[in-house]
C-alpha cells in the first residue's frame, strides 16, 4: 500500500479525481438550484433529469465500447478538454450578458454526459494500469475520496453560491477541468519516475 501511494501514476489519478469530483460537482450543485428558480423551473428540472437518465441509460453499453477500442489516458484527456472547452465558452457568455434557462439546461446536460463518460473511462484506466491488488487498492481509495470529495463540494456550494456569480464559478470549474487534465496527461512521465523509485 506504502508503494501504491508512492506511485505517481497513482497521485496522478486521485489528483484528477478529486478536482473532477470537487470541480463539477460545485457545479452540478449550483445549476439544479438556478433552474428551479426559474419560470416553471421545478417542471423543466426534472424532465430534463428523466431525458439524461434514459440518455445515459441509452448510451452506457456505447461507451463501453469506445472504451475498449480507444486509449483510456486518451479518451479521458479528450473528455476533460471537451469538458472545459464547453465551460469557458459559457464563462464568456456569462461575462458578455445574463443566463437563460437554456444555459442552465446545456449546462446540466454537459455535466451529466461529462459524469457518464469519465468514471467508467478512468476505473478501465485504473484496471489498464495498475496490477490487480493495487486496482481493488485503489478502487476503494477513489470510492471513498469520492464521498468526500462529493462532501466539499457540497460544503463549497453552499458557501459560494449565494455569493459568486454563475461566471465565476464556472471559472473555477474549468479550472479543475484543465488542472484534472494535466495531470492525466503527464501520466507516463510520473509512470517511469515511480518505476524508477518503486522497486518489487
Amino acid at each position: 500500500m506504502k508503494a501504491l501511494y508512492k506511485d505517481r501514476r497513482f497521485q496522478a489519478v486521485v489528483a484528477a479525481n478529486v478536482l473532477s469530483s470537487i470541480g463539477s460537482g460545485v457545479t452540478m450543485l449550483a445549476i439544479p438550484l438556478l433552474l428551479v428558480a426559474s419560470p416553471n423551473g421545478n417542471k423543466l428540472f426534472g424532465m430534463i433529469m428523466l431525458i439524461m437518465t434514459v440518455i445515459s441509460f441509452v448510451f452506457t453499453p456505447y461507451i463501453g465500447i469506445l472504451i475498449d477500442q480507444m486509449s483510456r489516458k486518451r479518451l479521458l484527456l479528450t473528455v476533460e478538454l471537451i469538458g472545459f472547452t464547453t465551460v469557458t465558452l459559457f464563462v464568456i457568455v456569462g461575462f458578455m450578458t445574463d443566463y437563460s434557462t437554456i444555459h442552465y439546461v446545456i449546462l446540466y446536460g454537459t455535466g451529466n454526459l461529462y459524469y457518464t463518460f469519465f468514471y467508467p473511462t478512468i476505473f478501465a484506466l485504473n484496471q489498464e494500469v495498475f496490477s490487480k491488488d493495487a486496482f481493488q487498492s485503489l478502487n476503494s481509495i477513489m470510492e471513498i475520496q469520492g464521498q468526500l470529495s462529493s462532501m466539499l463540494a457540497g460544503s463549497v456550494a453552499s458557501l459560494v453560491i449565494t455569493r459568486w456569480s454563475l461566471q465565476w464559478i464556472l471559472t473555477v470549474d474549468a479550472a479543475t477541468y484543465i488542472a484534472a487534465f494535466l495531470c492525466l496527461f503527464h501520466m507516463n512521465e510520473a509512470a517511469n519516475e515511480a518505476t524508477r523509485n518503486t522497486l518489487p
